[in-house]
């Protein structure tokens, strides 16, 4: 009786010494991959080409569009992104993405999701380049869920590489381009009249992306943060400063908080929407991340002079200043309209800053819908050290307990992969 006891104690201290060493490696990280300087929408050759100052970027367009996804109803078909995916990293290995399913343009939209009268398509450019569906909807939000539900199953899934080039998650908030932004020529244009057709209050807006669709989101990417791009339009700014409360609150430090269309017009003074959105990132960026990206790229002549170069720069700098953002991201012509050497100092200036993500603890008032966690192998809705021990008994004996489970990236094999799962999800 002694000798096993001696046995399990050697066996225990060797598990600690382990895990504790592991842990060591894990916390001298000083940041996560992933933050500072990226390209948002398009990672066109001239972003990507400054690879010594981008470390991140999100597509605007491509296989992650939902008509690429499911091209015809509940046939859900993820080539086009791992292509996609494959293609981009044999030739820029060092960087990582933002995962961006586009689901709110007419050129990534389903044909059949479009011509479905229940789901309330709502087409509201004249050229064809800007739509949505109502996220208070219940017949949409029964699609919606299903095709991120796959999403995280294909993810989540054995087969998919590229699981730990994701650092974030973006939310398709319910806006003509994905982000809050919802066309603001209310309360008389003819766009805004087609959102109020569809049943839409400032209420009920808030209500569904802060009680359905967030939540969504942090339930099925749990290993991820997950981003709200605030803008302005039918709602105006006080929404969505409410809306990042909220889920701040809710959430904590698993929210990132993005301003989309910053419009800082070169060096003149911020505008009012510039204001405001100054200060609601400066209210969350104690218990969340926050960062922002300038707009109106179109809008800027393609035949800039130096000053103008000069202009966007010392705008672009100035607001770094007064914003704590902890990420920052350009379209890719501004990467062709300034130079390297202004791009190496953006990206200076964003390296090594709000290092530590925030401890602000989440207020979790509703407990969504659990879905399995990846590790769990004793299925108790925590991972912990004795799910290793469970995963060492199965690999060992090949016997547990009735409803365990070791094969924790259902693989079919008990094997090395799952107990580095496990093993990560413990240090963290």
């Amino acid at each position: 009786m002694l000798t096993l006891f001696i046995k399990i104690t050697s066996i225990i201290i060797l598990l600690c010494s382990i895990l504790f060493f592991n842990k060591i490696a894990f916390a001298v990280q000083l940041s996560p991959p992933g933050l500072g300087f990226g390209v948002c929408h398009w990672p066109g050759t001239d972003g990507l080409r400054n690879t010594d100052s981008v470390n991140w970027f999100y597509w605007g367009g491509g296989g992650q569009d939902w008509n690429k996804i499911e091209a015809t109803r509940n046939n859900y078909d993820f080539s086009a992104m791992d292509n996609e995916l494959t293609k981009h990293f044999t030739t820029n290995p060092n960087t990582f993405f933002w995962l961006n399913i586009l689901t709110s343009q007419p050129s990534t939209t389903p044909n059949w999701a479009k011509q479905d009268p229940k789901l309330n398509y709502i087409l509201l450019s004249s050229t064809g380049k800007a739509s949505t569906f109502p996220i208070w909807d219940i017949e949409f939000q029964k699609v919606f869920t299903l095709l991120m539900t796959k999403v995280s199953e294909h993810i989540y899934s054995s087969n998919f590489q590229y699981r730990n080039k994701i650092k974030a998650v973006i939310m398709m908030s319910g806006g003509s381009f994905g982000e809050m932004i919802a066309w603001a020529d209310c309360p008389n244009g003819s766009k805004c009249k087609k959102y109020l057709a569809a049943g839409y209050t400032d209420d009920v807006y808030f209500d569904a992306l802060v009680n359905w669709l967030a939540p969504l989101y942090i339930r099925l990417f749990p290993d991820y943060p997950v981003v709200l791009q605030l803008g302005g339009g039918i709602y105006g700014n006080d929404t969505g400063g409410r809306v990042a409360e909220a889920l701040v609150n809710k959430y904590g430090s698993r929210m990132f908080i993005k301003w989309n269309g910053w419009n800082r017009k070169y060096a003149q003074e911020p505008t009012n929407t510039d204001r405001v959105y100054h200060n609601v990132l400066k209210s969350v960026a104690n218990r969340a991340r926050v960062g922002l990206e300038p707009g109106y790229a179109w809008a800027i002549p393609d035949t800039e002079t130096d000053e103008m170069r000069q202009s966007i720069y010392d705008s672009i700098m100035k607001t770094l200043e007064d914003v704590p953002v902890s990420f920052f991201c350009l379209q890719n012509k501004y990467y062709s309209i300034l130079t390297a050497e202004q791009l190496k100092n953006l990206s200076l200036r964003l390296r090594g800053i709000n290092t530590i993500y925030p401890t602000f603890p989440p207020q979790l008032t509703t407990s969504p819908t659990p879905i399995p966690i990846i590790g769990d192998v004793d299925q108790n809705n925590k991972i912990e050290m004795l799910d290793y021990y469970y995963f060492i008994r199965a690999a060992y004996s090949g016997m547990l307990p009735m409803g365990m489970n070791a094969d924790v990236n259902k693989d079919g094999q008990v094997n090395d992969q799952d107990r580095n799962i496990i093993i990560k999800k413990i240090n963290k």
